[in-house]
């Protein structure tokens, strides 16, 4: 469709259901106050006594960083087919205890301790209408980061939402009676720790159609200039002119696209050209991102550096696809976390004390700094058994562990949500992976392997009825198969045969 043709959905496009996401668009730093609240950071200390006890939620504060390229190191996973569906993350679980058990899988919010928002009020928005939570989403035990629960909030087309930080550090996803994108004022007597309003999803679908509109006209008038250019003459002045004009649109609408689709302001979204301008503390859209949907860079020869993680700029076209490759990379990045954190540790203790990064690094994969670092993980309190595994791959980087648990995790959420597509998606592209070489199974005695066939055993127990148990075991084993990986560990599974 000519751009020209348009102006009835234009001009719908700035009407009344459209002004949040205006004033989102000219307010971004207005949005995020401080509301006569302390403001709460995204991470949460492991320190109990270092976390602030406050009456009220504030509005999450913008999360600027310096604007780091991250390097590409040896340490870069890329990732094909990750069009992920919402799934738990228990990368924090203690030492003993099953996913199930980490996260209260199958338990009602009450019986397992979670919070209870339905009904709190938020405050008051824009328009003046007062704010409540209308029902929770997701894991009622939180996720890990902001991030984490916004992406469920997309993937499950909640609308209006919110995310809200529980006083234990946790994030939660909630639907809410009203959109509280640009809110007037917060509540300050509720036992939450932050509050954020997302944008409308309402005009994903009109943004994106405009977006494909200018590129297409982008296109017919590129192919008219080198046609003229051809021929030895000159493009029209209507064509450069018009030409001018979209490619400063462009950008514009598409970060705004950007912003409808994974829920966050503009300011913390940066489109590039490739990974290698990449920065920490973004969303990185990638434009030139070959056969995968989501990229995390971790830098195994920094393990103090930031991570930084990207998306394909094709993944906009898709949007609740988008939202679970952020999601995806959001467990890697965590996992990532896990590891710099407890292998710097090691490295401050292990003997000789202090090594440099790039020294430590060829030490520890070797055969005797890797046996030390199993020695040490063993006997470090508050490290579970998986977590453990999780950092010892990284040393030898290797991503079995991490990959199996964001795939596990998915196809978990995806039958709990009914959403037997999203289940065989996962399988199929995690078998394709452990066929191509991307990764590889977890043996059967791994801490990791155990937890999450239980968790798949749970989320398998739980679904409703002996029709829905056998339609997801046909569906697992039919993508596997499609997959060239017909014996995944995951189809010989005792509750699978």
């Amino acid at each position: 469709m000519e751009l020209c043709d348009r102006g009835t959905a234009v001009a719908a496009f700035l009407s009344k259901e459209m002004r949040s996401v205006n004033w989102h668009r000219k307010q971004e730093e207005n949005m995020r106050v401080n509301n006569a609240v302390n403001t709460v950071t995204d991470s949460v200390s492991d320190d109990d006594s270092s976390k602030a006890q406050q009456s009220g939620p504030t509005l999450v504060p913008s999360a600027e960083t310096e604007n780091q390229t991250a390097a590409l190191s040896e340490g870069k996973r890329l990732e094909g087919q990750l069009d992920s569906f919402m799934f738990r993350s228990h990368l924090e679980a203690s030492a003993g205890k099953t996913t199930a058990e980490a996260h209260g899988s199958g338990h009602s919010a009450a019986a397992s301790g979670a919070p209870d928002f339905l009904g709190m009020r938020l405050g008051t928005n824009q328009y003046g209408e007062e704010v409540r939570v209308n029902k929770e989403v997701g894991d009622p035990q939180g996720y890990e980061n902001r991030l984490q629960a916004i992406a469920v909030a997309r993937m499950n087309s909640v609308e209006p939402a919110a995310v809200i930080q529980s006083m234990d550090g946790k994030w939660h996803a909630v639907q809410t009676t009203a959109n509280f994108d640009t809110p007037t004022q917060v509540a300050a007597d509720t036992p939450t720790r932050a509050v954020e309003g997302l944008p409308s999803a309402a005009h994903i679908d009109e943004v994106g159609a405009h977006v494909r509109d200018i590129r297409q006209e982008l296109n017919q008038i590129d192919t008219r200039m080198r046609e003229a250019a051809y021929h030895g003459t000159t493009p029209s002045p209507e064509d450069v002119r018009r030409k001018e004009q979209l490619s400063e649109e462009l950008p514009k609408e598409q970060k705004l696209l950007a912003s409808l689709v994974f829920g966050v302001p503009e300011s913390e979204i940066q489109f590039n050209r490739s990974a290698q301008q990449d920065a920490p503390g973004k969303l990185n859209i990638d434009a030139d991102m070959p056969d995968a949907a989501g990229m995390e860079h971790f830098d195994t020869k920094n393990l103090s550096g930031a991570q930084s993680f990207s998306i394909s700029l094709d993944r906009l076209d898709h949007p609740r696809e988008a939202a679970g490759t952020l999601y995806h990379e959001l467990s890697h990045a965590h996992d990532a976390q896990t590891a710099q954190k407890w292998l710097e540790k090691f490295r401050q203790e292990a003997p000789p004390s202090k090594r440099d990064p790039q020294s430590f690094q060829e030490w520890i994969r070797s055969k005797d700094g890797g046996t030390k670092l199993q020695a040490w993980l063993g006997q470090q309190k508050g490290l579970s058994k998986a977590d453990a595994e999780v950092v010892a791959d990284a040393a030898a980087h290797v991503n079995v562990s991490t990959e199996a648990r964001a795939y596990v995790h998915s196809i978990s959420s995806g039958a709990q949500a009914g959403n037997l597509t999203a289940c065989a998606d996962q399988v199929r592209s995690y078998a394709q992976a452990i066929r191509g070489g991307k990764t590889g199974e977890p043996l059967p005695a791994s801490a990791n392997r155990q937890a999450l066939a239980q968790e798949l055993r749970n989320t398998y127990q739980h679904l409703p009825n002996d029709k829905a148990r056998a339609e997801f075991k046909a569906a697992i084993t039919k993508a596997a198969a499609e997959g060239g990986y017909p014996d995944l560990w995951i189809t010989k599974l005792d509750f699978m045969k």
